[in-house]
């Protein structure tokens, strides 16, 4: 894959630092969704008892995860978008990179409010997850440095 980089420095370390993103989202996003899982699956023993809830809940979170999934294969998208990039010299798909990630900054930043924020204050569903709480403002750090970095 190195060998369709061009050999300048600046975008091998480009290349690299895409790369190491990616990987770090993957694996955060992925802990995110273990955390998700993990916690619908002790809630629905405890709370949720009532058929509508509990049937409203549950498609939510499915909906949650799908969404999870292809936040973390658009993950690996962009590694291949990233590398086709720097072979061709193509402008427009570097810009179309950062463009991805802001992209992403402002989906983290949904998701926190709607998924973490709105239910801890409306249910206190939440109210005791601190890590998942960590993770959620964790990856929105990541992201933002990732723009900075990028650009």
């Amino acid at each position: 894959m190195l060998s369709l980089l061009p050999k300048a420095n600046v975008t091998r370390v480009y290349a690299a630092s895409v790369l190491l993103l990616a990987l770090a989202f993957i694996m955060a996003e992925s802990y995110i969704l273990y955390l998700t899982k993990n916690g619908y699956r002790m809630a629905s023993r405890n709370q949720w008892q009532i058929q509508g809830v509990h049937e409203a809940v549950t498609s939510s979170i499915t909906t949650y995860m799908v969404y999870n999934v292809l936040f973390i294969l658009a993950q690996v998208y962009i590694i291949f978008l990233c590398v086709e990039a720097l072979a061709h010299q193509n402008t427009i798909q570097i810009i179309a990179v950062v463009v991805f990630y802001f992209v992403c900054q402002v989906y983290t930043a949904t998701r926190y409010i709607s998924f973490y924020v709105l239910p801890s204050i409306s249910a206190r569903i939440f109210t005791r997850d601190s890590n998942m709480q960590m993770m959620q403002i964790g990856v929105m750090t990541m992201y933002a440095v990732a723009l900075v970095s990028l650009v």
